[in-house]
């Protein structure tokens, strides 16, 4: 963690969307790759909204606290 301070506000804001970015594309690999061929592009489309919408909660904060 140290190191990544060592880098300017700019840079450092560039790499944490670069983090958020591979993290997104992580989940949606995942979730094509074991499902594997799909009848339809709206049902290709379908699963990447749901794969996202699940990482979205995650990210949210709790309403209870």
């Amino acid at each position: 963690m140290i190191p990544f301070f060592a880098f300017s506000p700019e840079i450092r804001r560039v790499i944490h969307t670069t983090n958020a970015v591979e993290s997104l594309n992580r989940v949606i690999r995942k979730s094509i790759k074991t499902r594997g061929s799909f009848p339809s592009e709206d049902a290709a489309e379908k699963l990447i909204y749901l794969a996202n919408r699940g990482t979205r909660k995650l990210r949210e904060p709790s309403e209870g606290g």
